[in-house]
């Protein structure tokens, strides 16, 4: 996991080629974070390279 430069959007790996882009929004709850998801998916479709 790390924060993409020079913006607020962290990117998740889980597997190979699987990726996940996610900011911290405002907190809902106490004590609690709360994650917005960007995007989710292979990695040339959350960076949108083309073949």
């Amino acid at each position: 996991m790390h924060e993409l430069a020079n913006t607020e959007i962290w990117s998740l790996t889980w597997a190979k080629d699987g990726r996940a882009l996610f900011r911290y929004g405002d907190r809902v709850a106490t004590g609690e974070a709360h994650t917005v998801w960007e995007a989710i998916g292979a990695h040339a479709e959350v960076y949108n390279f083309k073949d």
